[in-house]
């Protein structure tokens, strides 16, 4: 009997349960990082929803035509963000109060319809967030050295073209999330088959071992088959066929699935099938990336140059809409730009970062979904942090406050004859 290892999240599984292996098998393997995990979903989700409801009251208020589509593509960015508030919220979750996986059912979670919507999720939210900072970046270049004064209203035009951009970042963002687990494409994407509660087939399998499993089985049928001409499907099926006391359904650990963490794959290495999908996609973020960079740079130098011959009145307004974007474009940038590296990194198989990806997507990225809203919407931020501050120095004053005691009232009493 072949002997089969498996190391998932710091856990040794072999044929059977071992030391290693937790009553619990969980995302949040301390209480800690599950209290982080769900203030981030919080925060996010809170912030977002505000600056989301905020932003489509504002859309009717706005005048210029450029002013409608700036806030057309924040209330995008905005609505990514949350996706990605909800994704840490429901799975922190989740994982602390309905993850009832152990050491024989370890893989139950990652296998889930709920792991794999969660997955598609997080990646529609973070691609649509991306995107549309890019596109919104494009257009900031463009308007910084238009001499035109701002239209009124938004053009014709301008609406089908908006309309158009709007439902291409959001069809190309659900396209690139959903492909992975379209069992058309099983072949390609899925890696692995675990088999539970089956004391023969153990762990997590992949195509090679199971082919060795068939072999032996149908010695005369399948010797020297090899792994590339039988599917996922062939592979199902013939399992199967080797047990007669019940039906032997082998579940998939899909895309979302493989990394333990129901998120995109981005970490990947050469013996991954599935590789160059994440690779397409961590060089198209990368691109965006560097254009976002490209951009604020540019429309950086233009802005010094036209500054000093703007009224202080316009020079105000451009200095606090610059101060927004910059923060949002900065977190974009140290968030996005090592974790793309990282990635390659490990592709290229110069460090082991696999330990990483766990802090990269649960806690490095997601501070964008937090840091946007306070940049595009600080104005309410600090609005609200006022009120807060002017309440809580209120409490504080009344019940610190020591009651003095009130001074004798002389009453002059005049008698009347």
């Amino acid at each position: 009997k072949q002997w089969y290892q498996r190391r998932v999240r710091g856990y040794d599984f072999t044929d059977e349960c071992n030391d290693d292996c937790s009553t619990h098998v969980r995302m949040y393997k301390h209480d800690f990082l599950f209290v982080i995990a769900l203030i981030f979903g919080l925060a996010a989700t809170f912030l977002n929803t505000v600056a989301l409801l905020h932003g489509i009251y504002g859309y009717k208020s706005m005048k210029t035509e450029t002013g409608l589509v700036n806030k057309c593509y924040v209330l995008l960015i905005t609505t990514g963000d949350l996706l990605q508030g909800i994704f840490l919220l429901v799975s922190s979750i989740n994982d602390k109060f309905f993850n009832t996986s152990d050491c024989i059912t370890q893989f139950k979670w990652t296998t889930s319809s709920l792991c794999n919507a969660l997955g598609i999720m997080s990646t529609i939210g973070s691609l649509v967030s991306l995107y549309s900072m890019t596109l919104l970046s494009l257009i900031r270049a463009r308007k910084v050295t238009s001499i035109a004064p701002p239209a009124e209203g938004m053009r014709r035009k301008t609406k089908v073209v908006l309309s158009v951009t709007v439902l291409f970042i959001i069809a190309v963002s659900a396209l690139i999330a959903v492909v992975p687990i379209l069992n058309v494409l099983d072949d390609y994407f899925v890696h692995d088959l675990t088999f539970e509660g089956n004391s023969l087939l153990v762990g997590k399998l992949e195509k090679d071992q199971l082919l060795a499993v068939i072999t032996t089985y149908h010695s005369r049928l399948y010797t020297g088959v090899q792994k590339s001409r039988l599917s996922w499907r062939s592979i199902r099926n013939l399992i199967r066929g080797m047990f007669r006391n019940g039906v032997v359904e082998g579940s998939k650990i899909s895309f979302y699935g493989s990394n333990g963490f129901c998120l995109f794959s981005y970490f990947v290495k050469e013996d991954i099938q599935f590789r160059w999908y994440s690779i397409a996609v961590l060089i198209t973020n990368l691109i965006c990336v560097l254009v976002i960079m490209g951009c604020y740079l540019y429309v950086c130098a233009v802005a010094t140059k036209t500054s000093a011959g703007a009224n202080k009145s316009a020079s105000k307004v451009s200095t606090q809409l610059q101060r927004k974007i910059t923060l949002i474009i900065i977190t974009d940038v140290l968030t996005w730009l090592p974790f793309i590296v990282v990635c390659f990194i490990n592709y290229m198989e110069w460090i082991q970062a696999s330990g990483w990806y766990f802090v990269f997507s649960i806690f490095f990225l997601p501070i964008n979904s937090i840091v946007n809203p306070i940049g595009i919407y600080d104005d309410i931020v600090y609005k609200w942090a006022g009120a807060l501050k002017e309440r809580i120095s209120k409490v504080i004053a009344k019940f610190f406050r020591k009651d003095t005691p009130k001074a004798p009232i002389e009453m002059n009493v005049v008698a009347i004859d």
